[in-house]
């Protein structure tokens, strides 16, 4: 064994433990990683599990120094001060300085939500996985502030250690997850109401290359998705159809029997963001109209002139 009296010597002179449950815990590790934020999180995770294998002294409290990083990056990836300080009604807890751990848990589960509007707006109740995460967050929180002057090194300790964080990581990350994306679901089905439809009604009406005149009749959603942009910041994508009424020259013209009209379909593509404390006034949508066949056979003919000259 390695002690602190022999403690000189090179990385690769450091013996490995070799109990079974390594792998495992390993594997366990490696399922979290994609779940972390890129960069300085996956990197401590990994220093972590490797630190722990090593024979050395104190290789537990190392372990718990690194994931006590892991912790720290996650929550303030997901929840950074500012944003969770915009909620409304947010308070500081009394004595604390900045947003605390199972408030920041509670802004990241919510997807940064006003807690009113989740409340009065979604059908969906995320008190269950609030709870639960905000409790293994506590427990992760006392695994791995290790009490000063107690040196954790015996394998069994490790192992324990090692075990119970990685567990207890496990399940803040799934509560947070599945809470959020019960609240994405929701914030989709409860955009697509009338509100939704006359902002993409008012979007598309906005095109004025298909035809002399053009009026939109109809607008169809098919599909809405949402995703978390940034902890403050969400971004829709919809697909559908709207149905467009064209005309070719002026109603004079028409009434002669000089002009066209047409009844058309035409499906859309369309993106726009929201502030997570607003998620209906929606801002910098761009979309997309799928011409098809119509294009080909109206666009690349040369164009009449209904002026009637």
């Amino acid at each position: 064994m390695i002690t602190p009296e022999n403690f000189r010597v090179s990385l690769t002179e450091i013996p490995m433990t070799s109990s079974p449950e390594w792998p495992q815990l390993a594997a366990l590790a490696d399922e979290l990683k994609p779940h972390l934020p890129s960069g300085f999180a996956q990197v401590a995770l990994d220093g972590a599990m490797a630190v722990a294998l090593l024979d050395i002294p104190l290789r537990g409290n190392f372990f718990a120094s690194a994931m006590r990083e892991v912790i720290s990056m996650s929550l303030h990836a997901n929840a950074p001060d500012v944003a969770v300080a915009d909620t409304p009604d947010f308070e500081l807890e009394e004595g604390q300085g900045r947003p605390t751990q199972a408030q920041r848990f509670a802004y990241w589960a919510r997807a940064g939500l006003d807690p009113a509007f989740v409340r009065e707006r979604l059908p969906v109740d995320i008190d269950g996985p609030v709870k639960t995460g905000t409790a293994a967050l506590r427990e992760l929180s006392k695994r791995v502030h290790v009490r000063e002057g107690t040196h954790v090194h015996e394998e069994c300790e490790v192992l324990e250690l090692v075990r119970a964080s990685l567990e207890a990581l496990q399940t803040v990350i799934a509560a947070a997850e599945d809470a959020r994306s019960a609240i994405i679901d929701a914030l989709a089905e409860e955009i697509t109401d009338e509100a939704f439809s006359t902002f993409i009604f008012d979007t598309i009406a906005a095109v004025d290359e298909l035809a002399t005149h053009h009026s939109i009749e109809g607008v169809w959603v098919g599909d809405v998705k949402v995703h978390q942009a940034a902890p403050d910041r969400l971004r829709f994508e919809v697909t559908g159809s709207v149905d467009v009424g064209l005309q070719w020259g002026s109603n004079s013209d028409v009434a002669r029997g000089d002009g066209v009209e047409a009844d058309e379909n035409f499906k859309f593509e369309l993106t726009f963001n929201a502030s997570t404390l607003t998620p209906t006034d929606f801002e910098d949508s761009q979309y997309t109209l799928d011409l098809g066949k119509w294009e080909r056979d109206h666009f690349e003919r040369e164009e009449e002139d209904w002026s009637g000259t």
